[in-house]
Order: structure tokens, then sequence, then C-alpha cells
């Protein structure tokens, strides 16, 4: 799944903030150095490889890391973004996270009813769908 995936990410960005080096990653986490330069560089670049989404929420509420609870919490309070169109590309928000998750049982009809009342209040530029 790609929860080991993410975790991975993040216990590398955990080593880059310790200053730890790419070569002393690499071989502690089992992965190629290019990986760790990466990770390293998107860091730079966003501040972290490997922000939180509402569907890694979803991932971890089925994989019985977080609860029910502690997931809806979560997403009931995300800050939103939703899909707009950019020249002739799609420029994807969050909120399709939470639409693939519904679209993949990872919640509810009434969860997502519950999240969609909440994001239908929320103002949208003129350029969202």
């Amino acid at each position: 799944m790609h929860l080991s995936r993410i975790d991975s990410r993040r216990a590398t960005e955990s080593l880059i903030r310790d200053g730890w080096d790419d070569e002393r990653i690499a071989a502690h986490q089992g992965v190629h150095v290019g990986g760790v330069k990466a990770v390293r560089e998107r860091m730079k670049a966003e501040g972290t490889a490997c922000p939180v989404t509402p569907k890694e929420l979803g991932w971890r509420r089925a994989a019985g890391q977080i609860s029910d609870q502690e997931m809806m919490e979560r997403l009931r309070s995300w800050p939103y973004t939703f899909s707009r169109l950019v020249v002739d590309a799609i420029d994807y928000g969050d909120w399709d996270d939470v639409i693939w998750l519904r679209n993949h049982s990872y919640i509810s009809r009434e969860e997502f009813g519950e999240l969609k009342s909440i994001t239908d209040a929320m103002p949208r530029r003129a350029d969202v769908f």
C-alpha cells in the first residue's frame, strides 16, 4: 500500500532534518541516493516532500492506524482546495482526494455528505469547478 512509501519518505525527511548526509540516509533506509536527493530538493522547494493529504487520512483509517473520529475531525477542518482549469490542464485540489476516497469506498456516503455540506459553503474562485 502507499502508506509504507509515505512513511519511508517521512523517515527520510526526519533524517535530513537531523543533519544526516544523503549516502548515510540511503544506506540506513535501503533506498537509492537519488531518491534521498529528490526528497531533499522537494523539502527545499516546498518545506516537505510528503504533506499529509485527505487520501492518506482515508488510507490510515482503513489500515486501522487512526480512528473514524480522528479522520473525520481532520477532514472537517481541512482547508480544501478545488480543481481549476489552468490553460489546457486541470490543477487538482485536495477536495478531489475526498471524491476519490468516496469512489473507492474509503469513506461512506454519509461521511462524504457531511464533508460536502461543509465544502459547499466554502467560497470558490470563478475558475474553480
